[in-house]
C-alpha cells in the first residue's frame, strides 16, 4: 500500500513538472523541479524569464511567487497567508497593534537571503506600517508606509535586511 502511494505521489510530481515545463519550454527542468520540491502541491504555475526564473503559483488556495537564478538557487519566495497561519509568537506581537485600533491589511510569509520571516501590514486612519517578524515573534523591521511614495516603498521592501541574530 505504501509503495503504491509513493508511486502515485512521484507520478503526480513528475506530471506537474512536465506540465509546467510544457507551458514554458525555456525554463530548465532543474528549476521546475526545485519549485516542485519546495511547493509539491503548487498548481496554476506560470513562469516568467525575468532576470532569472520567476514562478507565480497557487498552493493550498494561497498565492505565491518564487524567484530562482540561472543555477536554480532560490533567491526569494513570497506566500500570501492568513493571520491563522502566523506563529503564535507573531500573533502576540501583532495583537499590540490590534489593541490600539489598527487593522491588518495583509499577511505574507517570505523567504529572503536564507531567512524565513513574516510581513504584516497594519493600518489605522492615515498611519500605515509594514512590520517584519521572525518566527519567534522578534520584530526585525518596521516601515512607515504612509510617509513613502510607492516607488520608494518598493525599494525599501526589496532592500529590507534580515538580521541574522
Amino acid at each position: 500500500m505504501k509503495t503504491k502511494t509513493l508511486k502515485l505521489t512521484l507520478t503526480f510530481v513528475l506530471f506537474l513538472s512536465l506540465t509546467a515545463l510544457a507551458k514554458s519550454p525555456h525554463i530548465p527542468l532543474y528549476v521546475v523541479q526545485k519549485l516542485n520540491s519546495l511547493y509539491p502541491s503548487a498548481k496554476l504555475i506560470t513562469w516568467k524569464d525575468n532576470n532569472g526564473y520567476e514562478a507565480d503559483f497557487v498552493v493550498n488556495n494561497k498565492t505565491g511567487v518564487s524567484m530562482f537564478n540561472e543555477k536554480g538557487d532560490l533567491l526569494y519566495s513570497r506566500l500570501t497567508i492568513t493571520t491563522a497561519d502566523l506563529p503564535e509568537a507573531v500573533v502576540k506581537q501583532i495583537s499590540e497593534y490590534i489593541d490600539k485600533g489598527y487593522v491588518i491589511n495583509f499577511v505574507t510569509q517570505r523567504w529572503y537571503k536564507g531567512r524565513n520571516f513574516y510581513e504584516v501590514e497594519v493600518k489605522k486612519n492615515t498611519e500605515n506600517y509594514i512590520l517584519h517578524y521572525l518566527k519567534n515573534g522578534r520584530r526585525i523591521g518596521k516601515i512607515n508606509k504612509s510617509k513613502q511614495t510607492k516607488l520608494s516603498l518598493r525599494k525599501e521592501i526589496h532592500k529590507t535586511k534580515v538580521s541574522k541574530k
